[in-house]
């Protein structure tokens, strides 16, 4: 697809790449292209992002096509591009339209997986209210047709190259999330099916558990110190999520939502997190500035899974930077 802010971008590759030879002893890969540590024994090589926040707005159709042209200019094939929800701003008809018209043309990944997120779910009917029903109506018309596969709920699972994306949806339209018992079980069902072969499983609920990743001080509403301990994540359904994950080996939890910076050990959370036996992953927001940890925008992570570990290293995909120091890994046992 032609696009005038692709071929700018195209024009100053060659300065970009100089600047990269001089900046290399320090930053150790500014610039560097989207490519897995040892290609030739990674099994699966996906790019992990959330709360994207799309409307039609200058800055935010900028750091799209910054992405995309991050992803489309991949060293390496990427297999699967999945995002943990907040697509939309506020799920309305016109931000999904122009979603679809942004990325029309553009090809990030061989396969694309979308999660719901709250603000997903805000969409106002004419009378002014919101409407769950008819906003999930409207995310799974819009994401059937960005991945170009339908789904018939907001929870679903797709298996790419022989592993499973589990995703799941909230099933109200407030702030945190609720998961009711039927997916609690559809959940226990795909997960034993997704790590029986010993292969790891990657789920994917746009609001953290209660209690993990500095919640409930670091919900995206700000720090409150009178916050209830259920605040800021799964709000209906965190433990009955939590006891199933428990259960099986080489369980990633993805998650987004509360829009905090990258970070490891000198913050009140850190983005990855061991749970019990599985472990977890809290992804920054890519389109505005997070608080705590590093707050820039544009951040995520790319994802490998090879045949003893599944290794995560955070990236800047609108500056093309990586950053070793939030790297995560964890072994498939």
């Amino acid at each position: 697809m032609d696009n005038p802010y692709f071929e700018f971008r195209k024009k100053a590759e060659p300065l970009a790449k100089a600047a990269s030879a001089l900046t290399y002893p320090v930053l150790k890969g500014f610039d560097g292209a989207i490519k897995p540590k040892r290609p030739t024994a990674v099994r699966l090589f996906g790019v992990l992002v959330a709360d994207v926040h799309m409307r039609d707005e200058p800055y935010r159709n900028r750091r799209l096509f910054d992405g995309l042209y991050d992803l489309e200019n991949a060293a390496f094939p990427i297999d699967v591009l999945a995002s943990a929800g907040d697509l939309t701003d506020h799920g309305e008809l016109s931000e999904w339209a122009t979603i679809v018209k942004k990325t029309g043309g553009h090809k990030p990944a061989k396969e694309i997986v979308l999660a719901l997120g709250n603000h997903d779910t805000w969409t106002t009917t004419l009378d002014g209210d919101d409407n769950y029903d008819y906003a999930a109506e409207l995310f799974l018309h819009f994401t059937g047709k960005l991945t170009g596969v339908p789904e018939e709920k907001v929870w679903f699972t797709r298996v790419i190259r022989g592993f499973s994306f589990i995703c799941m949806g909230s099933e109200s339209n407030a702030c945190d999330g609720t998961i009711g018992a039927e997916q609690i079980a559809w959940l226990d069902g795909e997960l034993k099916k997704a790590t029986e072969n010993g292969k790891p499983a990657f789920v994917i609920n746009h609001q953290a558990l209660q209690q993990t990743h500095g919640l409930p001080f670091t919900s995206c509403a700000g720090s409150n110190k009178d916050a209830p301990p259920d605040d800021g994540g799964i709000h209906e359904g965190s433990d009955e999520v939590r006891a199933v994950l428990r259960k099986y080996k080489n369980v990633l939890l993805i998650s987004g939502h509360s829009h905090m910076g990258l970070s490891g050990r000198f913050t009140r959370h850190s983005t990855f997190e061991k749970v019990d036996s599985f472990y977890s992953i809290n992804l920054p927001c890519y389109m505005f500035w997070n608080h705590d940890g590093l707050p820039s925008c544009g951040y995520g992570y790319v994802l490998e899974v090879y045949d003893d570990k599944v290794l995560l290293r955070a990236r800047n995909f609108i500056r093309r930077v990586w950053l070793p120091a939030y790297d995560f890994m964890f072994p498939i046992r």
